[in-house]
């Protein structure tokens, strides 16, 4: 990454800072080079984690200005209260690979919150909870969902009613959304469930998304998600499955579509287009490996309990 460059971040972030009537950071050569280093790892491997060092990371498909670099952090509740952070220093990176740029800051302090990266692997499942589902809609409620005593199978996902599919048809290009909301009805998230209209935990969020954007929506409504790239992405998929989740997953040229169940005998994927929501497709894992390359590995897995029991659905007027 060019000084230049580095120099333009760092002076929009002071710039920020010193609206917020904090002092200015100083530059840090060693910072800079962790940052660097990580933002070159992101950028070589195609995933888009935490894990260098470092503190706060973005991407994007084209090379975002430092304006706009600083602003995605600043619209992140975790990566704001870096930037505004106690820190008296901060370093700067970014690369190029893949087809996107990463970006990526260092900080030698710490603020006074900043929320938990951390998440389990894919083999640790979450703690279990008591179960009652009941699914608040966003302007005319429209159903709700009352569960059962038994355990749920990972198969139950395939009797996920169409006619509630059909809520999450795709429009004007939001099938990040469309996925993130039909894992939101099925493991009861009503803040996941509404994305795609204005409701009482915020205004509605359509059009395309990046990982970046998908931590930034999911952050302001406090929408809790594992937001994975890169090739891990085939075990966490597998892992949602076998604990009885859905996921929101890249498959198809440009397209996000949701992954309802993994037959791990027949090696069988079950995948539901949210252009064309009422049925689930079908793939052998030859035909499952190219649907999601085309998009590129990327997922996102709702960070909450799965349904530990199949739910009813009823009409609760």
């Amino acid at each position: 990454m060019d000084g230049a460059t580095v120099q333009q971040i760092h002076d929009e972030c002071n710039r920020v800072r010193a609206a917020h009537g904090l002092p200015a950071l100083t530059l840090d050569a060693e910072l800079c080079r962790e940052s660097q280093a990580w933002a070159e790892r992101m950028a070589a491997t195609g995933q888009f984690r935490h894990g260098g060092g470092e503190e706060i990371i973005a991407w994007a498909t084209w090379r975002q200005t430092a304006v706009e670099v600083i602003a995605t952090w600043m619209s992140s509740r975790g990566h704001r209260a870096w930037i505004l952070s106690r820190s008296a220093a901060a370093g700067w990176g970014e690369a190029q690979g893949r087809g996107k740029w990463y970006w990526s800051g260092s900080f030698d302090g710490a603020p006074d919150s900043v929320p938990g990266n951390a998440a389990p692997s894919p083999g640790v499942a979450p703690p279990k909870r008591p179960w009652w589902r009941v699914f608040l809609p966003w302007a005319a409620a429209l159903l709700a969902c009352c569960g059962a005593t038994a355990r749920v199978c990972a198969q139950d996902q395939l009797e996920f009613p169409p006619e509630v599919r059909a809520w999450f048809r795709n429009p004007y290009g939001s099938c990040v959304q469309c996925s993130i909301g039909m894992c939101g009805v099925w493991q009861n998230q009503p803040k996941a469930t509404t994305l795609l209209w204005d409701s009482q935990y915020g205004s509605r969020v359509r059009g395309g998304s990046s990982p970046s954007r998908v931590e930034n929506y999911c952050d302001r409504r406090q929408i809790p998600v594992y937001n994975v790239t890169g090739d891990v992405t085939w075990d966490w998929m597998k892992w949602t499955a076998k604990t009885g989740r859905m996921a929101a997953i890249g498959a198809g040229g440009s397209h996000f579509q949701t992954l309802c169940w993994w037959d791990s005998t027949s090696q069988r994927w079950y995948v539901c287009n949210n252009n064309s929501p009422t049925k689930i497709d079908e793939y052998t894992w030859t035909e499952f490996r190219r649907l999601h390359l085309a998009s590129g590995e990327w997922v996102v897995i709702l960070k909450t309990p799965a349904p530990p029991a199949y739910p009813s659905y009823v009409r609760w007027w």
